[in-house]
């Protein structure tokens, strides 16, 4: 005892260490659920034999690896069960269904929308874009990826990323009807780019991209002959029922005569 009290620091750290680590090594998490963590939020322990991961794997772990593990935001969970997303508004001239056919006039998103290129690979049977490709600078990267939409037009429009250079991206429109033919624009929007960006870094890039989005939107909706053209045209045209099931009919039926 008197020896261990007066060995040097450096010869206890010595023998104490090599105790330590193999102590976190051998120490498991349960084989299955979730892990409470002290600042807030679950993390799901599983590994590929059922068992719980050590410590020093758990603890060595990158960041996105060990909160990444509850599944992927891009899948096609509602925006509002997402905890982490940037929510703005804001007030525009127009008409909500006005304003809803210049958010979905994707060809025209590189007048406003700071997307470097744009192409609609797939639309839905009433003509509105279904899958986008689009390419954009955001974290400093130059990011290609296919956004998928679903519309309530001419209330609401939601996308999340399907494939491409970024991990997960959820967001959505929603256009609510203000008094004198005005609309007010919430915009929500959720990325998660796949790659290690400090989190201030991320969650000031993704404010500004929701500024710069609605901003972009409200100044070109406004325009004189942004204007004229959308009360000069009806825009994509939304079908009738009778002429949806008919069109699922004449689908149906030339699968049937290509089998």
């Amino acid at each position: 005892m008197y020896k261990m009290r007066t060995m040097p620091l450096l010869s206890r750290s010595l023998i104490l260490f090599p105790l330590l680590l193999s102590a976190a090594t051998s120490t498991r998490f349960p084989e299955a659920g979730n892990l409470r963590l002290r600042g807030g939020g679950d993390v799901q322990l599983r590994n590929r034999a059922g068992q719980g991961p050590s410590l020093v794997s758990f603890l060595s772990a990158s960041p996105s690896t060990r909160s990444g593990a509850s599944g992927a935001l891009g899948s096609s969970r509602d925006l509002d069960d997402m905890k982490q997303y940037v929510e703005k508004s804001i007030v525009i001239e127009a008409s909500p269904d006005e304003v809803f056919r210049v958010a979905s006039g994707f060809e025209k998103y590189p007048k406003w929308a700071g997307c470097n290129w744009i192409r609609v690979l797939k639309r839905t049977v009433g003509g509105l874009g279904f899958q986008v490709q689009m390419k954009v600078g955001m974290f400093g990267r130059n990011l290609d990826y296919v956004l998928q939409y679903q519309y309530h037009r001419p209330h609401k429009m939601t996308w999340h990323a399907v494939r491409g250079s970024i991990k997960a991206l959820q967001g959505s429109y929603e256009f609510l009807p203000g008094g004198r033919g005005t609309t007010k624009v919430v915009y929500k929007l959720n990325v998660d780019p796949g790659f290690w960006v400090p989190l201030a870094v991320k969650s000031a890039t993704t404010r500004l991209v929701a500024s710069a989005a609605l901003n972009g939107l409200k100044k070109y909706t406004e325009l004189p002959s942004t204007l004229e053209e959308l009360r000069g045209k009806c825009g994509p045209r939304m079908l009738t029922e009778q002429e949806i099931l008919e069109d699922r009919k004449r689908v149906y039926m030339l699968r049937m005569a290509l089998m």
